[in-house]
Order: C-alpha cells, then sequence, then structure tokens
C-alpha cells in the first residue's frame, strides 16, 4: 500500500534556527514534535504547515524557506499587526482563558493605538477588525495547505492542531467535503468550558455567534480528539446549547 500525505497544521513552527548553528534547523522540544509523529506512519510522507510569527526581510524569508524545505516544513509569514489581532488577541487573549472556563482571566486587547480595552468593549466597536486579523492568518494557512493538496495524487490526512486553528478546520473540512482521498482531522490540545461558563459568555450576541461559528467547525470534520471524557462531554454541551447538530 503507497504511503499517504500527512499534513499537519500546527499553532506554532516546530523549528527554531539551532544556537551553535545558525544555518541549522533544530526542532522545538514537547509536544509540537511528538504530535505529528504520532499519526505519521512508515512510509508516510509528512509536511507541516505552521505560522512563523516574526516575518524577516525577504532575504532572510528566502534563506528560512530554503532551510524549512529540506524539513518539509512551509512557514507561513505573519505580519506583527496581524500576529498581534491573530494570536495575542483573539487566540491566546479571548478564546485560552474561555476555553480553561475562565473568562474574568482574558487578557486585555490591546488597540493599536496602545490602548488596553475589554473584550466587552472590542466587540461593541471593534469586532469586524479584530476578527478580520485573526482571519488573515488563517486564510493565509489555508492557502499553504492547498497548495501541498493540489500537487498530490495519494491519500491525504490533514492535522489540524489546537484551539488556535479551530476555525481552520472548518474551512478545510468544507473544501474537500466530497474529496474522498482527503481527510480532516482535528486535536483539542487545552479543556472545553463548561455548559454554565458557556451560558454567561454567550450573553454578549458577538460571543455567541463567535463560539458558534467554531463549535460548528467541530462538527463538520472527520475526527476530533480531545484530552478526556470531561472535555468530550462539555463538546457536547456545547452543541446543544448552541443548538448545533
Amino acid at each position: 500500500m503507497p504511503g499517504r500525505i500527512v499534513i499537519v497544521a500546527i499553532n506554532n513552527c516546530p523549528f527554531k534556527e539551532a544556537n551553535e548553528a545558525p544555518h541549522a534547523l533544530e526542532r522545538k522540544p514537547g509536544w509540537i514534535r511528538t504530535f505529528p509523529d504520532a499519526f505519521v506512519h512508515p512510509g508516510d510522507t509528512a509536511y507541516t504547515v505552521s505560522y512563523v510569527d516574526k516575518a524577516p526581510d525577504y532575504r532572510k524569508r528566502a534563506e528560512l524557506d530554503a532551510k524549512f524545505a529540506e524539513e518539509n516544513v512551509r512557514g507561513v509569514y505573519v505580519d506583527p499587526e496581524a500576529y498581534r489581532g491573530f494570536y495575542a488577541g483573539v487566540a491566546n487573549g479571548l478564546l485560552w482563558a474561555d476555553f480553561h472556563g475562565m473568562p474574568d482571566k482574558r487578557s486585555p486587547f490591546i488597540l493599536p493605538e496602545g490602548q488596553a480595552s475589554s473584550w466587552e468593549k472590542v466587540f461593541n466597536e471593534h469586532a469586524l477588525s479584530v476578527l478580520g486579523e485573526y482571519l488573515n492568518v488563517i486564510n493565509k494557512l489555508i492557502f499553504e495547505v492547498r497548495k501541498e493538496t493540489e500537487t498530490q495524487d495519494k491519500e491525504i490526512l490533514i492535522l489540524v492542531h489546537d484551539y488556535q486553528l479551530i476555525y481552520l478546520v472548518e474551512l478545510l473540512s468544507r473544501q474537500y467535503k466530497y474529496d474522498e482521498k482527503i481527510k480532516v482531522r482535528y486535536f483539542h490540545h487545552i479543556p472545553v468550558m463548561n455548559g454554565e461558563v458557556l451560558s454567561s459568555i454567550i450573553q454578549i450576541p458577538e460571543l455567541k455567534t463567535l463560539y458558534s461559528m467554531l463549535f460548528a467547525a467541530l462538527t463538520h470534520t472527520e475526527l476530533v480528539a480531545f484530552h478526556c471524557k470531561q472535555w468530550l462531554d462539555n463538546f457536547f454541551t456545547a452543541c446543544e446549547i448552541l443548538k448545533l447538530e
């Protein structure tokens, strides 16, 4: 049986430049390595697609791309403004705290002018621009994933890792819904808030829309994995509260 193509979309580049050898790459330690390795079988060819949070100048970028290519990594370069809205803003400032059931621990959103703002104020006054920055990064990732799938004629498994990229699952699942050779799977690396917390969060209409969108994304993929049964049960409860099928 011919090997598959495994494309791992992950929330952080699994390689960094080696301190001792500036022109070489070394793997970052921990789950960033073990997650994709767990799904890659002998004979598979694995590619990693991830964003690089510090976009270098074009000359440096060409050097990095050449190094990444040697490791089957596709780097998606994100400018500082988009990274601020995507990672420090929506992903870690809002989603991390909410999924952990601690909306009171949300990080203040830093507006472009440098001012801190509550998330209620953000969604009242800046919702479109903030979510636009988040979706901008997601769209860059999906573009890179699509480039890999278009050149392959083997069975393809796309693995999406963690909550930062949760909406990527929605776009990929819809894109490849009728393509039998492409499967999309997702691993949720953090908790899922319980029903009581979610019911409180979605009192803000914009947040109800956001979480309906994100949880619906997981109902459209072939396989979703959680660390434990409690988080799976919380996911089912969320779907009931948000009236998702």
